[in-house]
C-alpha cells in the first residue's frame, strides 16, 4: 500500500472545492493508496515518467496531480508540490503552477 502526502498549496486548493467534490476527490486518495501508476501521465510525452494525473468529479472537472515515489513506497500529492526533501525523504510544496520538476 502507498501512503499520501499533500503538500500545504494542495492543502489550500482542497479546502476551496466545493463540498459536492469532497467524495470525488477522497475516491481518488483510495486509488492513489492502493495503484497510483493508474493515473495518466502528466506529461504525455513521457509515459513512463512518475507525475501522473488522475481526472475526478462526474465530468473530470477536478485534476490531482502527483508524483508517485515508487522505491519510498510513497505517493506524494503534486497538485503543486516540489522536489524531494532529502531531510525527511519527502517531497515539499512549490506554489501554484510551479513545476515540481518530475512533471
Amino acid at each position: 500500500m502507498y501512503r499520501v502526502e499533500t503538500g500545504g498549496e494542495a492543502m489550500e486548493q482542497i479546502a476551496e472545492l466545493p463540498n459536492e467534490a469532497l467524495a470525488h476527490y477522497a475516491q481518488v486518495l483510495g486509488v492513489l493508496e492502493l495503484t497510483p501508476w493508474n493515473g495518466t501521465p502528466y506529461n504525455r510525452s513521457n509515459p513512463d515518467s512518475p507525475s501522473r494525473q488522475f481526472l475526478f468529479g462526474p465530468h473530470g472537472e477536478g485534476m490531482a496531480v502527483y508524483l508517485v515515489l515508487g522505491y519510498r513506497r510513497a505517493s506524494t500529492c503534486c497538485a503543486c508540490s516540489g522536489g524531494p526533501d532529502p531531510r525527511l525523504g519527502t517531497s515539499r510544496g512549490v506554489g501554484r503552477g510551479r513545476s515540481c520538476g518530475g512533471c
